[in-house]
C-alpha cells in the first residue's frame, strides 16, 4: 500500500517506480527494434517493400536496440524510436497503395 506525507509519494516507492519504468521503456525499445529489423529483413529478402524502404527499417531497427541497450535512461533511443513508428505507418501505407498479391501456386509457407 502507497502512504502518502503530505501529499507526496514516500520517495522509496518513487524510486521503485522510476526503476520499473527505465526497464519498461529499455524492453519497449528493445522489442520495437527486433519487430522492425525483422520486418525491414523479411521484406528485403521478400522484395515486398522498396530495397530502401526496407534498408531504412533495418537502420532505424538496429538504431532502437543499440541505444536502448547503451542508455535507456538518457533518451538516446527516443529519436529512433519514434521513427520506428513512422516506418510502421510508411510501410502500412505503402502496402496498402501497393497491395502484394499471392499466387496459390507460389512456394510460400504457410
Amino acid at each position: 500500500m502507497v502512504k502518502l506525507r503530505d501529499g507526496a509519494i514516500d520517495e522509496t516507492i518513487y524510486r521503485v517506480l522510476e526503476n520499473v519504468a527505465e526497464v519498461a521503456f529499455f524492453l519497449y525499445a528493445f522489442l520495437l527494434g527486433i519487430f522492425v529489423v525483422s520486418a525491414a529483413a523479411s521484406a528485403l529478402r521478400s522484395g515486398v517493400l522498396a530495397r530502401w524502404l526496407a534498408w531504412v527499417g533495418v537502420a532505424l531497427g538496429g538504431a532502437a536496440i543499440l541505444l536502448g541497450a547503451i542508455a535507456p535512461a538518457e533518451g538516446w533511443s527516443i529519436p529512433p524510436m519514434m521513427l520506428s513508428l513512422v516506418w510502421i505507418i510508411a510501410v502500412s501505407v505503402s502496402l496498402i497503395r501497393h497491395p502484394v498479391h499471392v499466387s496459390a501456386s507460389s512456394n510460400a509457407v504457410l
